[in-house]
């Protein structure tokens, strides 16, 4: 497989009416915005369609690896205007809702069930950047499944159908400078989803202890919510089920009074 910096390095611009410069737009512009804890770039990885077929499709991934592709496609068409598409969720399956970010919602078209977004000038790039940078994070972020599953976006959508809208990923409390996976601020509730890898080893449960002391100071409750506890490893939803339903009893039990539940079995 050959991993692309640009795809533009292999299209044909003479090709048709393609003009490249709206996709180059956006490819340098999220390599400029993009950063990673691990220093790992985005790729491309070219898609094999059919000949007549009116676009050119790409897989994106964080790092030159095919476990690290982040479920989302990249669409080329000849006119030059592209989309992004989300592999993961089907807009017409209840249980499984796109993990898309707020921001982008409101953008959302449908093909076959399968949400994209389509790009058509560079005013709108440069304003769904940020969200699909945010976006990307999720993908790159906490995964107990090989790149296939968004934990703390798929709790959030899980929690605003069945709790309320006041959650919000990747929150941090004011003054606190720490960041949690989700936060509810006008209730004062955060969330973290501790995956079972990172946040077991012993200097990562050192960190999470002292960064839960010192947020229960400024009066925050805080539920900690274990990967081990709450995904199922199976053949469903591309390897995993989640049980959401712990949390939503570990809700009530910090809104009955306790100021930390920890979701452990």
């Amino acid at each position: 497989m050959t991993f692309l910096k640009n795809p533009a390095e292999i299209l044909d611009p003479t090709r048709a009416d393609r003009d490249l410069s709206l996709l180059n737009h956006f490819i340098s512009r999220l390599d400029d915005r993009w950063t990673d804890s691990k220093d790992r770039k985005i790729w491309y990885c070219q898609k094999e369609v059919s000949t007549f077929s009116p676009y050119k499709e790409f897989t994106i991934h964080v790092g030159r690896s095919t476990e690290n592709f982040l479920g989302i496609l990249l669409q080329v068409f000849l006119d030059g205007t592209f989309r992004l598409i989300c592999e993961n969720c089907r807009t017409d399956d209840a249980d499984n809702p796109c993990p898309l970010s707020d921001d982008l919602i409101p953008f959302i078209e449908t093909d076959w069930h399968k949400p994209y977004i389509a790009f058509s000038d560079t005013n709108k790039c440069d304003e769904l950047l940020p969200p699909v940078i945010k976006y990307i994070r999720a993908c790159v972020g906490s995964n107990p499944c090989g790149g296939w599953s968004y934990p703390e976006i798929q709790l959030r959508s899980f929690l605003w159908r069945n709790d309320c809208h006041n959650w919000v990923n990747w929150y941090t409390p004011p003054r606190t400078k720490k960041e949690f996976d989700l936060g509810n601020e006008p209730e004062r509730i955060l969330i973290e989803y501790h995956g079972d890898y990172y946040h077991g080893t012993e200097f990562k449960q050192g960190y999470d202890k002292s960064k839960m002391r010192k947020i229960q100071t400024y009066d925050w409750s805080v539920i900690w919510a274990w990967e081990h506890a709450l995904i199922y490893r199976g053949e469903y939803r591309r390897g995993f089920y989640p049980n959401w339903d712990k949390v939503l009893t570990a809700l009530h039990k910090v809104r009955a009074g306790q100021s930390f539940v920890e979701i452990d079995a």
